[in-house]
């Protein structure tokens, strides 16, 4: 599915590890498979604490993925 280590604990909401992973360097925007970011399973998941240290770290607001919004 092409999942990153950011992607899966952005879905499981694991708002530590998410952290962990930005201050590592991984990249927010990045995106799997089907186009999904980690802010886009962040957001749908509601994991709103993940999508603002995404967003703050720079995280692409746009998505790659069809039919997919997360505003």
């Amino acid at each position: 599915d092409g999942d990153t280590a950011l992607i899966a604990a952005a879905r499981g909401g694991n708002c530590d590890v998410v952290e962990l992973l930005l201050k590592k360097r991984a990249d927010p925007s990045h995106s799997n498979y089907a186009g999904y970011t980690a802010l886009i399973v962040a957001a749908v998941g509601g994991h709103y604490d993940i999508v603002e240290l995404l967003l703050n770290d720079g995280a692409d607001q746009s998505s790659p993925a069809d039919n997919v919004s997360i505003m």
